[in-house]
Protein backbone atom coordinates (compact mmCIF):
# COMPACT_ATOMS: atom_id res chain seq x y z
CA UNK A 1 0.00 0.00 0.00
CA UNK A 2 2.83 2.40 0.86
CA UNK A 3 4.42 1.89 -2.56
CA UNK A 4 1.11 2.49 -4.32
CA UNK A 5 0.77 5.76 -2.42
CA UNK A 6 4.32 6.78 -3.37
CA UNK A 7 3.62 5.87 -6.99
CA UNK A 8 0.50 8.04 -7.01
CA UNK A 9 2.32 11.06 -5.54
CA UNK A 10 5.31 10.70 -7.86
CA UNK A 11 2.95 10.29 -10.81
CA UNK A 12 1.07 13.48 -9.96
CA UNK A 13 4.33 15.39 -9.55
CA UNK A 14 5.68 14.20 -12.89
CA UNK A 15 2.48 15.07 -14.72
CA UNK A 16 3.15 18.65 -13.65
CA UNK A 17 6.83 18.33 -14.62
CA UNK A 18 6.08 17.14 -18.16
CA UNK A 19 5.24 20.54 -19.64
CA UNK A 20 8.55 21.95 -18.40
CA UNK A 21 10.43 18.96 -19.82
CA UNK A 22 8.71 19.20 -23.20
CA UNK A 23 9.51 22.91 -23.63
CA UNK A 24 13.05 22.37 -22.37
CA UNK A 25 13.80 19.62 -24.90
CA UNK A 26 12.37 21.78 -27.67
CA UNK A 27 14.64 24.58 -26.47
CA UNK A 28 17.70 22.32 -26.75
CA UNK A 29 16.77 21.75 -30.41
CA UNK A 30 16.82 25.49 -31.16
CA UNK A 31 18.78 27.25 -28.40
CA UNK A 32 19.32 30.53 -30.26
CA UNK A 33 15.61 31.25 -30.76
CA UNK A 34 14.80 30.03 -27.24
CA UNK A 35 17.43 32.25 -25.65
CA UNK A 36 16.36 35.31 -27.66
CA UNK A 37 12.81 34.82 -26.36
CA UNK A 38 14.01 34.44 -22.74
CA UNK A 39 16.09 37.62 -22.97
CA UNK A 40 13.25 39.53 -24.62
CA UNK A 41 10.85 38.68 -21.80
CA UNK A 42 13.33 39.64 -19.08
CA UNK A 43 14.10 42.99 -20.72
CA UNK A 44 10.45 43.81 -21.46
CA UNK A 45 9.31 42.97 -17.93
CA UNK A 46 11.97 45.19 -16.34
CA UNK A 47 12.04 48.26 -18.61
CA UNK A 48 10.65 50.45 -15.83
CA UNK A 49 12.99 49.23 -13.09
CA UNK A 50 15.63 51.71 -11.94
CA UNK A 51 18.31 49.53 -13.55
CA UNK A 52 16.32 49.24 -16.76
CA UNK A 53 15.94 52.99 -16.97
CA UNK A 54 19.66 53.49 -16.26
CA UNK A 55 20.71 51.27 -19.17
CA UNK A 56 17.94 51.96 -21.67
CA UNK A 57 16.09 48.64 -21.67
CA UNK A 58 13.36 50.30 -23.77
CA UNK A 59 15.86 50.63 -26.65
CA UNK A 60 17.09 47.03 -26.61
CA UNK A 61 15.80 45.03 -29.59
CA UNK A 62 18.39 42.25 -29.93
CA UNK A 63 21.16 40.32 -28.19
CA UNK A 64 23.65 42.69 -29.85
CA UNK A 65 21.84 45.73 -28.40
CA UNK A 66 21.81 44.10 -24.99
CA UNK A 67 25.55 43.42 -25.04
CA UNK A 68 26.27 46.93 -26.28
CA UNK A 69 24.13 48.79 -23.73
CA UNK A 70 24.33 46.70 -20.55
CA UNK A 71 27.70 46.24 -18.78
CA UNK A 72 29.09 43.01 -17.44
CA UNK A 73 28.99 43.02 -13.65
CA UNK A 74 30.13 41.02 -10.66
CA UNK A 75 28.66 41.16 -7.17
CA UNK A 76 30.91 44.01 -6.03
CA UNK A 77 29.85 46.11 -9.03
CA UNK A 78 26.19 45.39 -8.31
CA UNK A 79 26.47 46.00 -4.57
CA UNK A 80 25.20 49.63 -4.59
CA UNK A 81 21.99 48.40 -6.24
CA UNK A 82 21.68 45.50 -3.76
CA UNK A 83 22.12 47.97 -0.89
CA UNK A 84 19.06 49.87 -2.11
CA UNK A 85 17.05 46.63 -2.01
CA UNK A 86 18.37 45.90 1.51
CA UNK A 87 17.08 49.36 2.47
CA UNK A 88 13.60 48.36 1.26
CA UNK A 89 13.51 50.39 -1.97
CA UNK A 90 11.17 48.99 -4.66
CA UNK A 91 11.71 48.57 -8.43
CA UNK A 92 15.50 48.64 -8.17
CA UNK A 93 16.67 45.74 -10.36
CA UNK A 94 13.24 44.40 -11.31
CA UNK A 95 9.78 45.82 -11.72
CA UNK A 96 8.20 43.07 -9.61
CA UNK A 97 8.75 42.92 -5.84
CA UNK A 98 11.68 41.16 -4.23
CA UNK A 99 10.15 38.27 -2.27
CA UNK A 100 13.30 37.53 -0.30
CA UNK A 101 17.07 37.76 -0.34
CA UNK A 102 19.10 34.57 -0.25
CA UNK A 103 22.35 34.94 1.66
CA UNK A 104 25.33 33.03 0.35
CA UNK A 105 28.90 32.96 1.53
CA UNK A 106 30.57 31.68 -1.63
CA UNK A 107 34.09 30.52 -0.83
CA UNK A 108 34.83 33.18 1.79
CA UNK A 109 33.08 34.50 4.88
CA UNK A 110 31.80 37.63 3.14
CA UNK A 111 28.03 37.49 2.58
CA UNK A 112 26.28 38.12 -0.69
CA UNK A 113 22.55 38.87 -0.85
CA UNK A 114 20.82 37.56 -3.98
CA UNK A 115 17.33 38.96 -4.69
CA UNK A 116 14.54 36.45 -5.43
CA UNK A 117 11.40 37.38 -7.34
CA UNK A 118 8.43 35.27 -8.38
CA UNK A 119 9.90 35.12 -11.90
CA UNK A 120 13.25 33.83 -10.66
CA UNK A 121 11.55 31.11 -8.63
CA UNK A 122 9.60 30.05 -11.72
CA UNK A 123 12.86 29.93 -13.66
CA UNK A 124 14.36 27.59 -11.06
CA UNK A 125 11.20 25.47 -11.14
CA UNK A 126 11.37 25.22 -14.94
CA UNK A 127 14.90 23.81 -14.85
CA UNK A 128 14.53 21.49 -11.85
CA UNK A 129 11.18 20.11 -13.05
CA UNK A 130 12.66 19.23 -16.44
CA UNK A 131 15.54 17.46 -14.67
CA UNK A 132 13.19 15.52 -12.37
CA UNK A 133 10.95 14.38 -15.24
CA UNK A 134 13.96 13.12 -17.17
CA UNK A 135 15.34 11.32 -14.10
CA UNK A 136 12.10 9.60 -13.07
CA UNK A 137 11.22 8.49 -16.60
CA UNK A 138 14.79 7.28 -17.25
CA UNK A 139 14.81 5.32 -13.96
CA UNK A 140 11.12 4.27 -13.69
CA UNK A 141 11.73 2.19 -10.54
CA UNK A 142 12.07 5.53 -8.71
CA UNK A 143 8.33 6.07 -9.13
CA UNK A 144 7.45 3.87 -6.15
CA UNK A 145 10.18 5.16 -3.83
CA UNK A 146 10.68 8.04 -1.40
CA UNK A 147 13.48 10.62 -1.53
CA UNK A 148 16.03 12.30 0.72
CA UNK A 149 16.97 15.87 -0.21
CA UNK A 150 19.72 17.18 2.04
CA UNK A 151 18.70 19.55 4.81
CA UNK A 152 21.56 21.52 6.34
CA UNK A 153 21.25 23.14 9.77
CA UNK A 154 20.84 26.86 9.16
CA UNK A 155 21.80 27.91 12.70
CA UNK A 156 20.18 31.28 12.21
CA UNK A 157 17.07 33.06 13.28
CA UNK A 158 14.51 34.32 10.85
CA UNK A 159 16.10 37.43 9.46
CA UNK A 160 14.97 40.65 7.84
CA UNK A 161 17.12 43.16 6.00
CA UNK A 162 17.31 46.65 7.44
CA UNK A 163 14.51 47.61 5.03
CA UNK A 164 12.30 44.68 6.09
CA UNK A 165 12.99 42.23 3.23
CA UNK A 166 13.00 38.56 4.39
CA UNK A 167 16.39 36.83 4.19
CA UNK A 168 17.04 33.16 3.51
CA UNK A 169 15.74 29.83 2.25
CA UNK A 170 15.91 27.02 4.77
CA UNK A 171 15.55 24.03 2.45
CA UNK A 172 15.98 23.06 -1.20
CA UNK A 173 12.28 22.52 -1.95
CA UNK A 174 11.55 26.21 -1.42
CA UNK A 175 12.57 26.61 -5.06
CA UNK A 176 9.27 24.93 -6.00
CA UNK A 177 5.74 26.31 -6.19
CA UNK A 178 3.36 25.68 -3.23
CA UNK A 179 1.49 22.74 -4.82
CA UNK A 180 4.74 21.06 -5.80
CA UNK A 181 6.10 21.59 -2.29
CA UNK A 182 2.98 19.92 -0.87
CA UNK A 183 3.58 16.84 -3.03
CA UNK A 184 7.34 16.75 -2.46
CA UNK A 185 6.95 17.04 1.32
CA UNK A 186 4.95 13.81 1.27
CA UNK A 187 7.65 12.09 -0.74
CA UNK A 188 10.52 13.14 1.51
CA UNK A 189 11.89 10.89 4.23
CA UNK A 190 13.52 13.78 6.13
CA UNK A 191 11.33 16.85 6.82
CA UNK A 192 12.46 20.38 6.09
CA UNK A 193 11.98 21.28 9.78
CA UNK A 194 15.37 19.67 10.35
CA UNK A 195 17.05 22.85 9.05
CA UNK A 196 16.32 24.41 12.44
CA UNK A 197 18.08 21.67 14.43
CA UNK A 198 21.64 22.39 15.53
CA UNK A 199 24.46 21.61 16.17
CA UNK A 200 25.55 19.62 13.11
CA UNK A 201 26.15 16.31 14.94
CA UNK A 202 22.65 16.42 16.46
CA UNK A 203 21.28 17.22 13.01
CA UNK A 204 23.08 14.14 11.63
CA UNK A 205 21.59 11.90 14.32
CA UNK A 206 18.04 13.09 13.65
CA UNK A 207 18.59 12.76 9.88
CA UNK A 208 19.73 9.15 10.28
CA UNK A 209 16.81 8.39 12.58
CA UNK A 210 14.39 9.52 9.88
CA UNK A 211 16.27 7.69 7.13
CA UNK A 212 16.52 4.40 9.03
CA UNK A 213 12.76 4.35 9.39
CA UNK A 214 12.36 4.11 5.61
CA UNK A 215 12.56 0.89 3.61
CA UNK A 216 11.68 2.72 0.40
CA UNK A 217 14.44 5.30 -0.03
CA UNK A 218 15.08 5.56 -3.77
CA UNK A 219 16.77 8.94 -4.36
CA UNK A 220 19.43 10.56 -2.18
CA UNK A 221 20.07 14.13 -3.28
CA UNK A 222 22.91 16.03 -1.60
CA UNK A 223 25.31 18.73 -2.78
CA UNK A 224 28.73 17.86 -1.45
CA UNK A 225 29.51 14.11 -1.66
CA UNK A 226 31.36 14.35 1.66
CA UNK A 227 28.11 15.48 3.29
CA UNK A 228 26.76 12.00 2.47
CA UNK A 229 29.87 10.05 3.45
CA UNK A 230 30.15 11.81 6.81
CA UNK A 231 26.46 11.19 7.42
CA UNK A 232 26.87 7.47 6.73
CA UNK A 233 29.97 7.26 8.95
CA UNK A 234 27.79 8.38 11.87
CA UNK A 235 25.75 5.16 11.48
CA UNK A 236 28.53 3.27 13.23
CA UNK A 237 28.83 5.78 16.08
CA UNK A 238 25.14 5.74 16.93
CA UNK A 239 23.96 2.38 15.58
CA UNK A 240 22.64 0.95 18.86
CA UNK A 241 20.84 4.16 19.83
CA UNK A 242 19.30 4.56 16.38
CA UNK A 243 18.03 0.97 16.24
CA UNK A 244 16.48 1.36 19.68
CA UNK A 245 14.75 4.56 18.55
CA UNK A 246 13.35 2.72 15.52
CA UNK A 247 12.06 -0.03 17.82
CA UNK A 248 10.42 2.31 20.34
CA UNK A 249 9.43 5.16 18.04
CA UNK A 250 10.31 8.82 18.45
CA UNK A 251 13.78 10.27 18.98
CA UNK A 252 15.90 9.96 22.13
CA UNK A 253 19.25 11.60 21.63
CA UNK A 254 22.24 9.77 23.16
CA UNK A 255 23.51 11.41 26.35
CA UNK A 256 26.86 12.23 24.71
CA UNK A 257 25.02 14.48 22.25
CA UNK A 258 23.02 16.22 24.96
CA UNK A 259 25.78 16.95 27.42
CA UNK A 260 23.85 14.94 29.99
CA UNK A 261 21.28 12.17 30.53
CA UNK A 262 18.47 13.78 28.54
CA UNK A 263 15.80 11.97 26.55
CA UNK A 264 15.47 14.87 24.16
CA UNK A 265 16.98 18.24 23.36
CA UNK A 266 15.22 21.49 22.63
CA UNK A 267 16.22 23.50 19.62
CA UNK A 268 17.71 26.14 21.90
CA UNK A 269 20.27 27.64 19.54
CA UNK A 270 17.69 29.00 17.12
CA UNK A 271 14.83 29.44 19.57
CA UNK A 272 12.16 27.82 17.41
CA UNK A 273 10.75 25.38 19.94
CA UNK A 274 11.34 21.67 20.38
CA UNK A 275 11.67 20.70 16.72
CA UNK A 276 13.14 17.30 17.53
CA UNK A 277 10.08 16.38 19.57
CA UNK A 278 7.81 17.45 16.71
CA UNK A 279 9.76 15.33 14.22
CA UNK A 280 9.84 12.42 16.65
CA UNK A 281 6.06 12.43 17.02
CA UNK A 282 5.79 11.39 13.34
CA UNK A 283 8.10 8.40 13.81
CA UNK A 284 6.01 5.45 15.04
CA UNK A 285 7.45 2.31 16.67
CA UNK A 286 8.66 -0.25 14.09
CA UNK A 287 10.03 -3.40 15.78
CA UNK A 288 10.11 -5.28 12.46
CA UNK A 289 12.41 -2.70 10.91
CA UNK A 290 14.55 -2.70 14.08
CA UNK A 291 15.03 -6.48 13.75
CA UNK A 292 16.03 -6.03 10.09
CA UNK A 293 18.66 -3.49 11.08
CA UNK A 294 19.96 -5.67 13.92
CA UNK A 295 20.40 -8.57 11.49
CA UNK A 296 22.33 -6.36 9.06
CA UNK A 297 24.62 -5.33 11.90
CA UNK A 298 25.13 -8.89 13.14
CA UNK A 299 25.93 -10.18 9.66
CA UNK A 300 28.60 -7.59 8.85
CA UNK A 301 29.42 -5.86 12.12
CA UNK A 302 28.24 -2.59 10.57
CA UNK A 303 25.05 -1.00 9.30
CA UNK A 304 26.12 -1.35 5.67
CA UNK A 305 24.25 1.44 3.83
CA UNK A 306 23.61 -0.56 0.65
CA UNK A 307 21.79 -3.15 2.77
CA UNK A 308 20.04 -0.61 4.99
CA UNK A 309 18.51 1.05 1.89
CA UNK A 310 18.34 -1.74 -0.72
CA UNK A 311 15.91 0.21 -2.96
CA UNK A 312 18.26 3.19 -3.40
CA UNK A 313 18.34 3.75 -7.18
CA UNK A 314 20.21 7.05 -7.64
CA UNK A 315 22.58 9.30 -5.71
CA UNK A 316 22.62 12.91 -6.89
CA UNK A 317 25.62 15.04 -5.90
CA UNK A 318 28.39 17.22 -7.29
CA UNK A 319 30.69 15.10 -9.48
CA UNK A 320 32.85 17.71 -11.22
CA UNK A 321 35.88 19.77 -10.22
CA UNK A 322 37.35 18.83 -6.86
CA UNK A 323 34.20 16.83 -5.99
CA UNK A 324 35.34 14.11 -8.36
CA UNK A 325 38.02 13.05 -5.89
CA UNK A 326 35.40 12.10 -3.29
CA UNK A 327 33.30 9.85 -5.54
CA UNK A 328 35.27 6.64 -4.83
CA UNK A 329 34.22 6.87 -1.18
CA UNK A 330 30.56 7.17 -2.16
CA UNK A 331 30.93 4.25 -4.60
CA UNK A 332 32.52 2.16 -1.85
CA UNK A 333 29.64 2.83 0.54
CA UNK A 334 26.95 2.30 -2.10
CA UNK A 335 28.35 -0.27 -4.54
CA UNK A 336 26.42 -0.47 -7.78
CA UNK A 337 24.25 2.60 -7.10
CA UNK A 338 24.38 5.07 -10.04
CA UNK A 339 25.65 8.55 -9.21
CA UNK A 340 24.30 11.44 -11.26
CA UNK A 341 26.03 14.81 -11.27
CA UNK A 342 24.06 17.85 -10.10
CA UNK A 343 24.82 20.06 -13.03
CA UNK A 344 25.74 23.66 -12.26
CA UNK A 345 23.09 25.24 -10.04
CA UNK A 346 24.08 28.29 -8.02
CA UNK A 347 22.20 30.55 -5.62
CA UNK A 348 22.07 33.15 -8.40
CA UNK A 349 20.59 30.83 -11.04
CA UNK A 350 20.83 27.61 -13.05
CA UNK A 351 23.53 27.16 -15.69
CA UNK A 352 23.12 23.46 -16.51
CA UNK A 353 20.91 20.55 -15.55
CA UNK A 354 21.82 16.87 -15.83
CA UNK A 355 20.14 14.50 -18.25
CA UNK A 356 20.37 10.76 -17.67
CA UNK A 357 23.26 9.14 -19.51
CA UNK A 358 25.16 12.36 -20.27
CA UNK A 359 28.62 13.00 -18.78
CA UNK A 360 27.87 16.62 -17.99
CA UNK A 361 24.91 18.98 -18.01
CA UNK A 362 23.01 20.79 -20.72
CA UNK A 363 22.36 24.56 -20.56
CA UNK A 364 19.18 25.71 -18.81
CA UNK A 365 18.03 27.41 -22.01
CA UNK A 366 14.40 27.86 -20.92
CA UNK A 367 15.29 29.50 -17.58
CA UNK A 368 17.87 32.25 -17.95
CA UNK A 369 19.82 34.02 -20.69
CA UNK A 370 23.38 32.67 -20.80
CA UNK A 371 26.57 34.16 -22.20
CA UNK A 372 30.02 32.63 -22.26
CA UNK A 373 33.45 34.27 -22.20
CA UNK A 374 36.56 32.31 -23.21
CA UNK A 375 38.87 31.72 -20.24
CA UNK A 376 41.76 32.21 -22.67
CA UNK A 377 40.49 35.63 -23.80
CA UNK A 378 38.46 37.13 -20.93
CA UNK A 379 38.19 40.52 -22.67
CA UNK A 380 36.69 39.04 -25.84
CA UNK A 381 33.04 39.56 -26.80
CA UNK A 382 30.87 36.97 -25.01
CA UNK A 383 29.16 34.37 -27.18
CA UNK A 384 25.87 32.52 -26.82
CA UNK A 385 25.01 28.85 -26.31
CA UNK A 386 24.92 27.71 -29.93
CA UNK A 387 28.43 29.10 -30.66
CA UNK A 388 30.42 27.16 -28.05
CA UNK A 389 33.22 24.86 -29.20
CA UNK A 390 34.02 21.38 -27.93
CA UNK A 391 37.11 21.33 -25.73
CA UNK A 392 37.04 25.05 -24.98
CA UNK A 393 36.57 26.52 -21.50
CA UNK A 394 34.35 29.47 -20.71
CA UNK A 395 33.33 31.77 -17.87
CA UNK A 396 29.56 32.09 -17.40
CA UNK A 397 27.48 35.29 -17.48
CA UNK A 398 23.88 35.04 -16.20
CA UNK A 399 20.85 37.20 -16.90
CA UNK A 400 17.88 36.21 -14.74
CA UNK A 401 14.39 37.25 -13.76
CA UNK A 402 15.76 38.09 -10.31
CA UNK A 403 17.52 41.20 -11.55
CA UNK A 404 21.01 39.96 -12.39
CA UNK A 405 22.05 41.19 -15.85
CA UNK A 406 25.24 39.94 -17.48
CA UNK A 407 26.34 38.79 -14.04
CA UNK A 408 29.74 37.07 -13.84
CA UNK A 409 28.91 33.97 -11.85
CA UNK A 410 32.56 33.13 -11.22
CA UNK A 411 32.22 29.57 -12.54
CA UNK A 412 34.11 28.08 -15.49
CA UNK A 413 32.81 25.25 -17.67
CA UNK A 414 34.30 23.05 -20.37
CA UNK A 415 32.40 21.87 -23.45
CA UNK A 416 32.66 18.06 -23.42
CA UNK A 417 30.08 17.12 -26.06
CA UNK A 418 26.91 17.98 -27.85
CA UNK A 419 23.31 16.91 -27.25
CA UNK A 420 20.67 17.73 -29.86
CA UNK A 421 21.68 21.24 -30.92
CA UNK A 422 23.12 22.30 -27.56
CA UNK A 423 26.49 21.81 -25.83
CA UNK A 424 27.16 19.47 -22.92
CA UNK A 425 29.10 21.32 -20.20
CA UNK A 426 31.25 20.23 -17.27
CA UNK A 427 32.07 22.45 -14.30
CA UNK A 428 35.84 22.90 -13.94
CA UNK A 429 36.25 25.45 -11.16
CA UNK A 430 35.78 28.97 -9.87
CA UNK A 431 37.25 31.76 -11.96
CA UNK A 432 37.05 34.26 -9.13
CA UNK A 433 38.84 31.99 -6.67
CA UNK A 434 42.40 33.32 -6.99
CA UNK A 435 45.24 33.14 -4.49
CA UNK A 436 47.85 35.87 -4.83
CA UNK A 437 50.37 36.39 -2.02
CA UNK A 438 53.10 38.04 -4.07
CA UNK A 439 52.01 38.17 -7.70
CA UNK A 440 51.70 34.43 -8.45
CA UNK A 441 47.96 34.71 -9.25
CA UNK A 442 46.97 31.05 -8.91
CA UNK A 443 43.38 30.57 -10.14
CA UNK A 444 41.22 27.60 -9.15
CA UNK A 445 40.66 26.62 -12.78
CA UNK A 446 44.43 26.35 -13.31
CA UNK A 447 45.05 24.56 -10.00
CA UNK A 448 42.25 22.09 -10.76
CA UNK A 449 43.91 21.21 -14.08
CA UNK A 450 47.25 20.69 -12.28
CA UNK A 451 45.64 18.41 -9.68
CA UNK A 452 43.74 16.34 -12.24
CA UNK A 453 46.85 15.90 -14.39
CA UNK A 454 49.02 15.00 -11.38
CA UNK A 455 46.52 12.48 -10.00
CA UNK A 456 46.25 10.78 -13.37
CA UNK A 457 50.00 10.83 -13.95
CA UNK A 458 50.88 9.50 -10.51
CA UNK A 459 47.99 7.05 -10.24
CA UNK A 460 46.78 8.43 -6.93
CA UNK A 461 43.28 9.40 -5.86
CA UNK A 462 43.50 11.11 -2.45
CA UNK A 463 40.47 11.15 -0.19
CA UNK A 464 41.38 14.81 0.41
CA UNK A 465 43.76 17.13 -1.44
CA UNK A 466 43.96 20.91 -1.30
CA UNK A 467 46.39 23.76 -1.90
CA UNK A 468 46.43 26.82 0.39
CA UNK A 469 48.87 29.68 1.05
CA UNK A 470 50.65 30.19 4.34
CA UNK A 471 52.48 33.29 5.53
CA UNK A 472 56.11 32.96 6.55
CA UNK A 473 59.63 34.06 5.69
CA UNK A 474 59.19 33.55 2.82
CA UNK A 475 55.49 32.67 2.38
CA UNK A 476 54.75 29.40 0.62
CA UNK A 477 51.94 27.03 -0.35
CA UNK A 478 50.91 23.96 1.60
CA UNK A 479 49.69 20.89 -0.23
CA UNK A 480 47.35 19.00 2.13
CA UNK A 481 47.00 15.32 1.25
CA UNK A 482 45.03 12.49 2.86
CA UNK A 483 45.34 9.19 1.00
CA UNK A 484 42.75 7.57 3.29
CA UNK A 485 42.91 4.39 5.26
CA UNK A 486 45.22 5.66 8.03
CA UNK A 487 44.10 4.62 11.55
CA UNK A 488 43.04 7.18 14.11
CA UNK A 489 44.88 7.49 17.40
CA UNK A 490 43.55 5.66 20.44
CA UNK A 491 42.47 8.93 22.03
CA UNK A 492 40.56 10.00 18.92
CA UNK A 493 43.36 12.22 17.62
CA UNK A 494 45.08 11.56 14.32
CA UNK A 495 48.61 11.96 13.02
CA UNK A 496 49.80 14.93 10.99
CA UNK A 497 53.31 15.00 9.48
CA UNK A 498 54.84 17.94 7.65
CA UNK A 499 57.14 16.43 5.05
CA UNK A 500 60.23 18.61 4.52
CA UNK A 501 62.23 16.18 2.42
CA UNK A 502 65.46 17.05 0.64
CA UNK A 503 63.84 16.10 -2.69
CA UNK A 504 61.34 18.96 -2.29
CA UNK A 505 64.14 21.45 -1.59
CA UNK A 506 63.00 22.05 1.97
CA UNK A 507 65.83 20.73 4.11
CA UNK A 508 65.68 17.73 6.39
CA UNK A 509 62.73 16.43 8.36
CA UNK A 510 62.13 14.83 11.71
CA UNK A 511 58.71 13.58 10.55
CA UNK A 512 57.83 9.94 10.03
CA UNK A 513 58.96 8.44 6.70
CA UNK A 514 56.80 9.73 3.87
CA UNK A 515 54.69 7.58 1.63
CA UNK A 516 56.52 7.58 -1.72
CA UNK A 517 53.21 8.28 -3.47
CA UNK A 518 52.81 11.54 -1.56
CA UNK A 519 56.38 12.63 -2.42
CA UNK A 520 55.81 11.88 -6.11
CA UNK A 521 52.42 13.61 -6.03
CA UNK A 522 53.97 16.67 -4.37
CA UNK A 523 56.70 16.85 -7.00
CA UNK A 524 54.10 16.62 -9.77
CA UNK A 525 52.00 19.40 -8.21
CA UNK A 526 55.05 21.66 -7.81
CA UNK A 527 56.06 21.03 -11.42
CA UNK A 528 52.53 21.80 -12.61
CA UNK A 529 52.35 25.03 -10.60
CA UNK A 530 55.66 26.13 -12.16
CA UNK A 531 53.96 26.07 -15.55
CA UNK A 532 52.31 29.28 -14.37
CA UNK A 533 54.97 31.90 -15.24
CA UNK A 534 53.99 34.19 -12.34
CA UNK A 535 54.33 31.35 -9.81
CA UNK A 536 57.62 30.23 -11.39
CA UNK A 537 58.99 33.78 -11.23
CA UNK A 538 58.01 34.19 -7.55
CA UNK A 539 59.73 30.89 -6.77
CA UNK A 540 62.82 31.78 -8.79
CA UNK A 541 63.41 35.12 -7.07
CA UNK A 542 62.61 33.75 -3.62
CA UNK A 543 59.36 35.63 -3.03
CA UNK A 544 57.70 32.25 -2.50
CA UNK A 545 59.23 29.32 -0.68
CA UNK A 546 59.01 25.77 -2.05
CA UNK A 547 55.85 23.75 -1.73
CA UNK A 548 55.34 22.09 1.64
CA UNK A 549 53.49 18.77 1.60
CA UNK A 550 51.32 18.16 4.64
CA UNK A 551 50.22 14.57 5.17
CA UNK A 552 46.86 14.22 6.88
CA UNK A 553 45.29 11.05 8.18
CA UNK A 554 41.77 10.37 9.43
CA UNK A 555 38.93 12.81 9.98
CA UNK A 556 40.21 15.36 7.44
CA UNK A 557 36.88 15.87 5.69
CA UNK A 558 35.10 16.50 8.98
CA UNK A 559 37.70 19.06 10.04
CA UNK A 560 37.54 20.76 6.64
CA UNK A 561 33.74 21.04 6.78
CA UNK A 562 33.87 22.34 10.36
CA UNK A 563 36.43 24.97 9.33
CA UNK A 564 34.32 26.08 6.35
CA UNK A 565 31.25 26.31 8.59
CA UNK A 566 33.26 28.49 10.99
CA UNK A 567 34.08 30.74 8.02
CA UNK A 568 30.35 31.28 7.47
CA UNK A 569 29.41 28.61 4.90
CA UNK A 570 26.31 26.42 5.06
CA UNK A 571 27.43 22.82 5.84
CA UNK A 572 25.51 20.97 3.14
CA UNK A 573 26.49 23.37 0.38
CA UNK A 574 30.27 23.57 0.93
CA UNK A 575 31.91 22.84 -2.41
CA UNK A 576 35.10 20.78 -2.42
CA UNK A 577 37.93 22.73 -4.01
CA UNK A 578 41.57 22.15 -4.80
CA UNK A 579 42.40 25.75 -3.86
CA UNK A 580 41.56 27.90 -0.85
CA UNK A 581 42.91 31.48 -0.93
CA UNK A 582 42.83 32.01 2.84
CA UNK A 583 45.89 31.47 5.02
CA UNK A 584 45.67 29.51 8.29
CA UNK A 585 44.64 26.10 6.96
CA UNK A 586 47.48 24.28 8.70
CA UNK A 587 45.93 25.23 12.03
CA UNK A 588 42.36 24.59 10.85
CA UNK A 589 43.11 21.06 9.59
CA UNK A 590 45.35 20.06 12.50
CA UNK A 591 43.74 17.37 14.68
CA UNK A 592 42.77 18.53 18.16
CA UNK A 593 44.63 16.25 20.58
Amino acid sequence: MRRLFLGLLNGLWNIGNFRHYRSFMAGLDDPRVTQEAILGRIIEENRTSRYGEEYGFDRIQSIHDFQARVPRVDYDTLLPWIERILDGEARVLTREPVLMLEKTGGSTAACKYIPYTATLRRQFTTAISAWMFDLYTSVPSLMTTAAYWSVSPSARHKELSRGGVPVGFEEDIEYFDPLERWLINRLLVVPGDLARVTPLEVNRYVTLRCLLGSRDLGLASVWNPTFLTLLVEALDRYGDDLIEDVRRGGIRLPARLCGGPMDRIADREVGSGNIIDLIGQRLVPDPVRARELEKIRRDGGLLAPHRVWPRLKVISCWTDGASRGFLPQVEHLFPGTPIQGKGLLATEGVVTIPLWGLEGGVPAVTSHFLEFVSTESPDALPITVESLEIGARYQVLLTTGGGLYRYALGDAVEVVGWHRSSPVLRFVGRTGNVSDLCGEKLAETFVTKVFESSMTGQGVRPSFAMLAPEMGSPPRYHLFVDLGGAPEGVDGSVSLDVLLGESMGMGSSTAAPADDRIIRFGRAIEAGLNENPQYAYCRRVGQLGPLTVVRLAGGTQARYLAACEALGQKPGAIKPTYLRPETGWLERLKPRV
